[in-house]
């Protein structure tokens, strides 16, 4: 598989293809990347009026989200410091 750099054609985010030959869409089966998933839960238990549902969801992603900056955050500290000799 042949991949051009910085192109998208249509819908289609992954250059895979189907059994036939044509090119995957977005909602196939076997797709290289997936859109979130979570805010649809997140707005499915509104929905339902779920909301003790929907902000644990959301407290979760949320908590997610700043473990990850925080781990970046470390990461460039740690790489920014200089090299003791």
């Amino acid at each position: 598989m042949k991949r051009k750099s910085g192109r998208r054609r249509g819908s289609s985010i992954c250059r895979s293809k189907d059994p036939r030959g044509k090119p995957r869409g977005i909602a196939d089966k076997g797709r290289c990347w997936s859109p979130p998933f979570t805010p649809l839960l997140i707005i499915t238990k509104l929905e339902q009026y779920d909301y003790q549902g929907a902000t644990a969801l959301a407290v979760v992603m949320l908590l997610g989200s700043f473990a990850v900056l925080l781990g970046l955050q470390l990461l460039q500290r740690h790489l920014a410091r200089p090299a003791h000799a």
